[in-house]
């Protein structure tokens, strides 16, 4: 891909790489006329004119539905919306194009071709707790998005942004004529109703503000200029201020919507009733369960598709349908998305998965598909009418969390704070084994995860070596070096000691690589099980902080984009599996949790500065150092590095990029444009 694609161009702004500034181009706007369709480019600026021509013979079938749906395969093709949808506007039941599409348009260019209109796109979820990350990674709009390469923060929702005062200000502009998905006009009030009525009200969010405030801990102010412009300020440069609402989807609420279960306009009364009648505790739990788009199919959005039924436990299927009202459209002048619908359906385990993809039943997805099914989904390719594409996975392979804060088991925990109980778990792991059995010698050097300066540093990689000599040496010196009858080592206090290892059980690769470890650590008189986790049981795990270790993931993509998502190296997350009880006092502004010391507190105020610093060059060398404090302290435990990702795509599901960066912070297969995805019918 060229460096400044066309997308990339037709993107308003897009954030430099130095201090993120804005980088403004010549705006596209749509002209709206009476005598004909049709597109018109010309050096910068596009100017799409658009109309739908009602003729007698539409307007005389209007009444009746069938011979209406005839027409339609009749239908020019310099209409620019599709065929369903130009049904319903002769159908009286949808307002005109012109009259739904904004005035300013983002403009996408797809990935192989110009797409065609029309059929469902069929995908796999393993259950209600893989629901959230797997339709936000295909359904998404925010204020601002990733480009294509993920090298910059580029216009989605949001047209425009101006950074003043040292990047303490930011100014945005929105898409004028922008529309919810019910048709209501999406505008600067909007963003207020969030800030003054969600954010300021006590009885929605007493704590307030919804974690943006600014980088001190004061509160931001957020002010309307006109309907489609507004500002919002903070009391100290923001550096991470852009890349933060880059997937901020949840700041986008439909205030005319979502004023009737605000106590603020509804009354405290009829709302606490009404929370009390669902089941809610509290005003505000049931007040976001109505903002929760993946639960209530009612609240608008301003998505590529909006739900037609809502996942349900018990339910086998559940779907989107095309947003009417949405936003984009290709190099052409028409409205996307192509797709009709998506459509998903459950399953229990990543194996059914596999199998409904060998059998052509999965048009298009690389969620829990891993290398391990890459030989057996090769090999049916062709009986399935697929092909099997390569991403490039930010992120490590299986990874060994000791958790420093583990609750109620004070005597593993003390050896979990262990510098050389860590270290010598590590030196028991045969990585090329792993990477062998487990990646297909696909994965590369833990190394080539962090920045490359640091090779030399060979005091770093030690830790790394499979050692079993030493990681003997070392358990012995940490007192564990009395055993019982059956060889297992004892405790210092004489108490046998056990190891659970908890794996995220919907990852194959991190099974079959927990599998290996626990294999090392009995052969090293370490009494150790193994027990899987589920998507449905992961979070609620988590963060009892009651697991001895964990083993899954973890995310690395480089001092430039990790700090939007820093949890796996410095705990300021109440989702840092190796402590999330720091990371829950970092999160909840000490009012839960624990407060760490030494090297992980230093680590959390080291990311205070990357948040407080504009200046992109000297973040990345603060993360920089971070990375490095990280390795020292050695929390977790990396086996491989960075593997790439299999996924299956149709051989007629079109415009899907061959490379791209598999990523959950970037949100893939968001990343490709799902919107712009087709079905090639010839």
């Amino acid at each position: 891909m060229s460096d400044l694609s066309r997308r990339d161009f037709m993107k308003m702004s897009a954030l430099a790489a130095a201090g993120v500034a804005a980088v403004a181009c010549q705006p596209q706007t749509v002209v709206v006329t009476k005598e004909v369709l049709k597109t018109v480019e010309v050096k910068e600026t596009v100017v799409v004119e658009k109309t739908v021509e009602v003729e007698k013979e539409v307007t005389k079938v209007v009444k009746m539905t069938v011979e209406v749906e005839k027409l339609v395969t009749a239908m020019p093709s310099e209409v620019h919306e599709a065929p369903n949808l130009f049904v319903e506007v002769a159908k009286g039941n949808l307002p005109p194009l012109e009259e739904r599409l904004t005035q300013d348009p983002d403009v996408i260019e797809p990935v192989e071709e110009v797409g065609e209109y029309g059929g469902t796109w069929r995908r796999v979820s393993t259950g209600m707790g893989d629901v959230g990350g797997s339709v936000i990674r295909v359904c998404i709009a925010t204020p601002f998005f990733w480009n294509r390469d993920a090298t910059a923060v580029v216009p989605d929702v949001f047209k425009s942004v101006e950074i003043k005062d040292g990047g303490k200000t930011f100014v945005f502009g929105l898409r004028k004529g922008l529309k919810w998905s019910d048709g209501e006009p999406f505008t600067a009030d909007d963003m207020i109703y969030v800030y003054e009525d969600v954010w300021k009200n006590e009885d929605l969010s007493p704590k307030g503000f919804g974690g943006w405030k600014g980088p001190e801990g004061n509160p931001s102010v957020m002010e309307k200029i006109d309907d489609y412009t507004f500002k919002w300020s903070f009391d100290s440069p923001y550096g991470l201020f852009m890349l933060r609402i880059a997937t901020a989807d949840y700041l986008l609420v439909p205030a005319h919507y979502m004023k009737q279960f605000n106590p603020k306009y509804a009354g405290k009364d009829k709302i606490a009733k009404a929370a009390k009648d669902a089941g809610f505790d509290t005003m505000d739990s049931y007040y976001f369960s109505k903002d929760n788009w993946r639960e209530n199919s009612e609240r608008p959005t301003l998505r590529p598709w909006i739900f037609s039924d809502t996942p349900q436990a018990g339910k086998q299927t559940f779907g989107f349908t095309r947003n009417p009202y949405y936003f984009k459209i290709d190099t052409d002048g028409n409205q996307l998305p192509y797709i009709d619908e998506i459509r998903y359906t459950f399953v229990e385990t990543p194996e059914m998965l596999r199998l409904k993809a060998m059998a052509g039943e999965v048009d298009m997805q690389f969620r829990t598909i891993n290398l391990a099914s890459y030989p057996i989904l090769s090999e049916n390719a062709e009986k399935g009418d697929y092909r099997l594409m390569l991403w490039d996975a930010l992120g490590t392979g299986m990874v060994v969390f000791p958790n420093h804060t583990l609750l109620k088991d004070d005597d593993v925990r003390a050896l979990n704070q262990d510098r050389r109980w860590r270290v010598a778990l590590s030196h028991l792991i045969d990585r090329d084994e792993i990477n062998e059995l487990v990646y297909m010698g696909m994965a590369g050097p833990v190394q080539e995860c962090f920045p490359a300066s640091f090779a030399s540093e060979e005091k770093l990689w030690e830790p790394f070596k499979h050692d079993p000599k030493k990681a003997n040496e070392l358990l012995d010196e940490l007192g564990l070096d009395k055993r019982d009858a059956d060889g297992w080592r004892l405790l210092p206090n004489g108490k046998p000691l056990s190891i659970t290892l908890e794996g995220f059980s919907q990852s194959t690769p991190v099974m079959d690589a927990s599998e290996l470890v626990m294999a090392k650590m009995q052969e090293a008189g370490i009494n150790t099980g193994l027990k899987g986790i589920t998507y449905d049981q992961w979070w609620d795990r988590i963060y009892t902080s009651e697991y001895q270790v964990v083993t899954y993931l973890k995310n690395n993509m480089g001092p430039l984009l990790q700090p939007i998502y820093p949890r796996a190296y410095t705990p300021v997350a109440h989702s840092t599996y190796w402590a999330p009880e720091w990371g829950n006092w970092y999160q909840s502004e000490g009012q839960a949790g624990e407060e760490p010391t030494g090297t992980p507190r230093k680590l959390q105020e080291m990311f205070d500065q990357v948040v407080q610093t504009a200046d992109e060059a000297k973040r990345v060398e603060l993360f920089t150092q971070i990375y490095h404090l990280y390795l020292e302290f050695f929390p977790d435990i990396i086996t491989v590095g960075r593997s790439p990702d299999p996924g299956v795509v149709k051989n007629n599901f079109r415009n899907v990029p061959e490379k791209c960066y598999q990523s959950w912070p970037l949100r893939t297969p968001a990343l490709a444009d799902p919107e712009q995805f087709f079905f090639k019918k010839s």
